[in-house]
C-alpha cells in the first residue's frame, strides 16, 4: 500500500499499511503540505529511499502521528537514504504514543530523521532501530522537544540513540535514553538541553525480542514522565487511559490493567495470552460466545462477552506485574472464526480481546 496526501487535511486510521514501495519519498505514506492525522495504523514492511515508513515535506506540513506501530520499515535506494521509520523534511510533525521499532537506514535516521522543522516527540518509544548515524533519532538542522520518550536498545556507529548535526535546539526531559547524555552524537552548534526526568536505566519491557513493549510493573519507565508535556494524549498506544496512577509513564505504553496476545493462533496452535496488572491480585479469563455492542455496564465495569461464556481460574499476577498465559488452541477452531476474550482482574473487568483464527 502507497498514500500520497497534497494539500488539504485528511484522516487515516485503523489500517495496515504494507509493501509499499516509494521510489523516492515514503514508502508507506508520504505527506506533502498537509496536515493529515495518522492514528492507530501498523505501519510495517515498506520501504522508499527517504522514509521508509513515513515520509513528511513542506513548509507548513503539521501532521499528527498518534498511538501508530511503525515497524520494521526501511530505505532503499541507489544515493543517500534516511529514515527507516519516519523521515521529516521542512515540516513541524506532533509524534505521539507510537511504537517505532525495527526500522532500519542505510545512512541516516533508523528510528526518525528530521531536517529543517520542529518535531516534537512524546511518550514514543523508539527500539531496536538501525543506521550508520542516529539509530532511534537524528536531527540535522531541526530543532526538536522531546519529551516522556524511550530510546533504547538502538544501534548506530555513530550516535546509537541520538544524532544531532548543524544549528539546531534538542531539549529533552522525563525519558529514558540508553547511554544517557554522554553517548550522544552533536556538534558545536547543537544546544542540547538535558531537562529534568532524565534516566538511563533498562526500562523493563515484558518481551521486546518477540515484539512485545509493554511496560512490567517494575519498569523505572512507570509513573516518572512528565504530566505537563506538549500534546499530552488521554490515550496511550492501544487505547489505555494515558494517565492510570497520577503520573503518566514513559513511552507509548501506559501500565494500566489490560488483556493483549502475542502472535497468531491457528487451530491446534498456541495462544499467548498476557494480562497486566498490579501484583498478587488475581485472574479469570472469560472465553465468549460472541460479542455485546454496546457492551453491557456492570458492577465491575463494561461486560463485552456475550454469554454462554467458558471462565477460567488463572491464579495471581506476578511480581513484575504481567501474568503469562500459554495454551493450545482447540483443533476444532476454524481458520477465520472470531475468538472474544475478557479478564477479570480482581474486581475491575479488562478490556475486550478478539482473536481471529488463522
Amino acid at each position: 500500500m502507497f498514500t500520497t496526501w497534497e494539500g488539504a487535511g485528511a484522516v487515516l486510521e485503523g489500517f495496515t499499511v504494507t509493501n509499499g514501495a516509494g521510489e523516492f519519498f515514503g514508502g508507506g505514506i508520504h505527506i506533502v503540505d498537509a496536515c493529515p492525522t495518522v492514528a492507530d495504523n501498523i505501519i510495517t514492511g515498506n520501504q522508499a529511499q527517504l522514509g521508509g515508513g513515513i515520509s513528511c515535506q513542506g513548509a507548513y506540513c503539521i501532521p499528527t502521528i498518534i498511538r501508530n506501530k511503525i515497524v520494521d520499515n526501511h530505505t532503499a535506494g541507489y544515493s543517500y537514504q534516511y529514515g527507516g521509520g519516519i523521515h521529516c523534511e521542512y515540516s513541524f510533525p506532533v509524534l505521539t504514543d507510537n511504537i517505532i521499532a525495527g526500522n532500519t537506514a542505510a545512512d541516516k535516521g533508523g528510528g526518525l530523521y528530521c531536517i529543517y522543522g520542529e518535531p516534537v516527540l512524546t511518550n514514543n518509544t523508539l527500539t531496536k532501530n538501525s543506521a550508520v548515524y542516529g539509530g532511534g533519532v537524528h536531527c540535522h538542522n531541526a530543532d526538536c522537544v522531546v519529551t516522556n520518550c524511550i530510546l533504547w536498545d538502538n544501534d548506530a556507529i555513530t550516535g546509537p540513540q541520538i544524532y544531532l548535526l548543524g544549528n539546531l535546539d534538542f531539549t529533552i526531559s522525563y525519558s529514558d535514553v540508553e547511554g544517557g547524555e554522554a553517548l550522544v552524537y552533536k556538534n558545536n552548534y547543537v544546544n542540547l538541553v538535558w531537562g529534568d526526568g532524565m534516566k538511563s536505566e533498562y526500562p523493563f519491557f515484558v518481551d521486546p525480542n518477540a515484539g512485545d513493549w509493554h511496560l512490567r510493573y517494575d519498569s523505572p519507565c512507570r509513573n516518572t514522565g512528565s504530566d505537563l508535556a506538549s500534546f499530552l494524549s488521554a490515550l496511550d498506544f492501544e487505547g489505555d487511559p494515558r494517565v492510570a496512577d497520577d503520573i503518566p509513564d514513559m513511552g507509548a505504553d501506559e501500565f494500566h490493567r489490560h488483556l493483549y496476545s502475542v502472535g497468531s493462533v491457528v487451530p491446534g496452535g498456541a495462544v499467548k495470552l498476557r494480562v497486566v496488572g498490579e501484583p498478587a491480585l488475581p485472574v479469570k479469563l472469560g472465553l465468549g460466545s460472541g460479542v455485546l455492542y454496546p457492551p453491557k455496564p456492570t458492577g465491575y465495569g463494561d461486560l463485552y462477552l456475550v454469554a454462554p461464556f467458558q471462565q477460567f481460574e488463572l491464579g495471581s499476577i506476578p511480581a513484575n506485574g504481567v501474568l503469562l498465559v500459554d495454551a493450545t488452541a482447540p483443533p476444532t477452531w476454524k481458520t477465520g472464526e472470531e475468538k472474544p476474550f475478557q479478564a477479570l482482574v480482581d474486581s475491575d473487568l479488562t478490556n475486550l480481546l478478539v482473536i481471529t483464527i488463522e
